[in-house]
């Protein structure tokens, strides 16, 4: 006996459990365009976190907001995603296993120099404070430390992503 070669037939999936995350409201049925569908994004994104939960969120809402959206989940994989596409925007975590945002954040730099990188880290405290300092010396255009305001976050992507107006044609 063979399977059926579809079926038009609708059943529950069970729904995770999500932390509250102030400023960004879940939703329990996501409709959007993969990225690799998406004819024109607002702008190619690469998201390195090593807190599963916040990475998924932000791809979420960037995704949601028209970005083309690739995660990593640790700094060697946001370095592979690096050398292989160019992004518009690089969204580092400072402290992540295998390799600090620090350290990608100076390959950013050394291979894209254009690509606006967003640094972030966890706490208000010195220990956070500090890396943020020190990648906004190394050329990091916004640093936010978490928990942020999504709406100014996605605002600051939306901005850093926008495409450089085109130069007029013909004389003026």
């Amino acid at each position: 006996m063979g399977y059926p070669q579809g079926s038009n037939e609708r059943f529950p999936l069970p729904t995770p459990s999500r932390p509250h995350i102030p400023g960004f409201a879940w939703r329990t049925r996501v409709s959007y365009t993969p990225a690799q569908e998406i004819e024109d994004p607002m702008a190619r994104v690469l998201v390195a976190d090593d807190d599963a939960d916040l990475r998924g969120m932000l791809i979420e809402a960037l995704t949601l907001a028209g970005h083309q959206v690739t995660g990593a989940a640790d700094g060697l994989q946001a370095l592979g995603a690096i050398q292989q596409r160019e992004f518009d925007v690089v969204i580092l975590d400072i402290f992540m296993p295998e390799l600090g945002g620090l350290d990608v954040l100076a390959a950013v730099r050394r291979r894209h120099r254009r690509t606006a990188v967003i640094a972030m880290s966890g706490g208000a405290d010195r220990v956070a404070t500090e890396p943020l300092a020190r990648a906004a010396a190394m050329g990091a255009a916004r640093t936010f430390t978490k928990p942020f305001d999504l709406t100014e976050f996605l605002g600051a992507v939306n901005e850093l992503g926008a495409p450089a107006p085109k130069a007029p044609r013909g004389r003026l």
